[in-house]
């Protein structure tokens, strides 16, 4: 799968572009301040619903504008062709749109448009704690193996629902035998 087209208005310093990237390798270069990491954060916006620069989503949209859109095509293996859409605005809305239907959440966006981001941060994985290896991973096979995210999605529910019952010393031998059991089920 490949994205064929990128329009971006009002991400940081970018005013209504327009992209064709080739299907095989791109080149951004430029001076200093000249957008190229805009553009990436761009079409990251578009396959997460998320900056990978800020948490906030203020300093993404462009000074004195409301909101900020990103669509892009996408050339699925089948050879079929997908529209991506995301608006966000500064109050926090946003909207997600998948050939031309809302979205139930970002994972539909991450399913079609999968992305892996590698920047100078990304030396965190070596060095970082072990749950940032964890979830590079988790990310990974998120993309390669379709039923990995309801699977996932039950385990970090009993993980959480588990731990809360530790946290509150709530837990007796008959209990912990139930969560280690539906844990395991999970893993």
């Amino acid at each position: 799968m490949s994205l064929t087209r990128v329009s971006v208005t009002a991400v940081r310093n970018l005013h209504p572009v327009t992209l064709s990237p080739s299907p095989r390798i791109n080149i951004l270069y430029g001076d200093n301040g000249s957008g190229k990491t805009s553009v990436l954060e761009a079409i990251h916006l578009l396959g997460l619903a998320r900056s990978f620069r800020s948490a906030r989503l203020q300093p993404v949209i462009q000074y004195e504008e409301a909101a900020c859109t990103v669509f892009g095509q996408v050339m699925l293996a089948n050879g079929i062709a997908s529209n991506l859409g995301i608006s966000r605005e500064r109050q926090g809305e946003f909207t997600i749109r998948i050939d031309g239907q809302n979205a139930r959440s970002a994972a539909q966006l991450a399913e079609t448009l999968p992305l892996q981001l590698i920047n100078p941060d990304s030396f965190r994985l070596l060095e970082g704690a072990p749950k940032i290896r964890r979830q590079f991973l988790d990310w990974g096979v998120f993309h390669v193996e379709p039923r990995f995210l309801p699977v996932w999605q039950r385990l970090q529910k009993a993980l959480r629902q588990r731990n809360s019952w530790l946290r509150h010393g709530k837990l007796d031998p008959a209990s912990q035998a139930a969560w280690d059991r539906e844990l395991s089920l999970a893993s």
